[in-house]
């Protein structure tokens, strides 16, 4: 199990997560940054970096930006 999770985007944004549990099996965090409000559309990856005393595991997932986010709550608020 990890000691630590880090959370890293292009541009030098980063977050350490925060275990919810003692047994560190779910994690935790925020990033964010008001550069974000104007993300251009297109893939984002998000790079993922677990460290214990032994070793360290590194894991991308990439996301696509789609559109302006408030869009979503404009497109699903019922009347």
């Amino acid at each position: 199990m990890p000691d630590s999770v880090e959370v890293t985007l292009p541009g030098g944004y980063s977050v350490q997560l925060t275990p919810t549990d003692a047994d560190k099996v779910v994690w935790t965090g925020e990033l964010y940054d008001a550069s974000f409000q104007k993300l251009p559309d297109g893939p984002l990856t998000f790079t993922f970096t677990a460290t214990n005393e032994y070793q360290t595991k590194t894991d991308k997932v990439t996301v696509v930006i789609s559109g302006d986010w408030s869009e979503y709550f404009q497109n699903h608020r019922i009347q």
